[in-house]
């Protein structure tokens, strides 16, 4: 796994197993989570040992903080730091919460974060369950899905354990998606994966061909070439939007100064009209007894 808090300008995609895991609870519901989605309600569809994936195919890194309809980051470096101070945001909250869920990671930390975070929040009486990180997240879904006044404080899991069914399964997804793809289609059957690949780097499209359909098979070659003639297309579609811009920026520079020209020859002409109109008076010479000496 790569260490991400080292290689924070190197490009991670959203591909396959991230870290230790990318697999969602075996009791999530499909069926809740596109119904949860269609309402604009948050709902965690993947936990993993860096972070969660929410059902828009959104991926978050770290800790996150989970409500109805939003996900803020929650900075707290491991369990042991899950403390009454790093709840106080939602013992803050108006409307009172009905539960907090607390995901303390794995299993083994349920304990000590029950022991640094139990007696301050019975004393803010709001309802509290303290799970492993995999549970806590399913029971969000559900409560959220019925309307509860709920929230999560979400911790990743250190050691996430993905035995090999659920693995095939995900690749074989990902693999079904992109099976027959050509340069021009632009859905595939995981989330942002088609973002991921064309807009990492050359190696990264090799590395993740191969993991999906094999070390250097003449399926992985081929899906290799379809993805960098997307990369291409992709391009040359950003660049001519890029060209286009710039000709749209300098034609509205142009008539711009023109209109400015425009103006201040009327203003100059406006002037010398209004001066052309004053009659000429020499100083000290009255023009009404100069008509009458006439």
């Amino acid at each position: 796994m790569d260490d991400v808090k080292n290689n924070k300008d190197e490009f991670h995609f959203e591909l396959g197993r991230f870290g230790d895991g990318d697999v969602g609870a075996s009791s999530r519901v499909n069926l809740i989570s596109k119904d949860m989605e269609a309402q604009q309600l948050t709902s965690i569809a993947t936990v993993s040992s860096v972070g969660f994936r929410l059902v828009d195919k959104s991926f978050l890194f770290g800790p996150i903080a989970v409500f109805p309809k939003t996900t803020l980051s929650w900075r707290v470096l491991s369990p042991s730091d899950i403390t009454p101070e790093s709840l106080e945001l939602f013992f803050m909250l108006q409307p009172k919460l009905d539960i907090l869920l607390i995901g303390a990671g794995n299993k083994s930390d349920i304990d000590i974060v029950r022991r640094n975070v139990g007696p301050a929040i019975s004393k803010a009486r709001i309802g509290f369950e303290i799970l492993d990180s995999e549970d806590a997240a399913t029971t969000f879904n559900f409560l959220n899905f019925e309307g509860r006044c709920v929230a999560a404080a979400l911790f990743p899991p250190r050691d996430y354990y993905v035995n090999d069914k659920e693995h095939q399964a995900f690749i074989r997804d990902v693999r079904g998606g992109l099976d027959g793809a050509t340069f021009d289609e632009v859905t595939f059957g995981v989330g942002s994966l088609l973002d991921s690949l064309t807009a990492g780097e050359d190696k990264h499209v090799r590395a993740a061909c191969y993991n999906i359909w094999g070390f250097r098979t003449a399926k992985a070659e081929e899906m290799v070439q379809v993805i960098h003639k997307m990369r291409e297309n992709v391009k040359q579609k950003s660049d001519a939007l890029l060209d286009e811009k710039r000709k749209t920026s300098a034609t509205d520079h142009t008539l711009l100064l023109q209109e400015m020209k425009e103006r201040k020859e009327s203003e100059r002409i406006k002037r010398y009209q209004e001066r052309s109109k004053v009659p000429l008076v020499e100083p000290g010479d009255d023009s009404s007894t100069k008509s009458k000496k006439e």
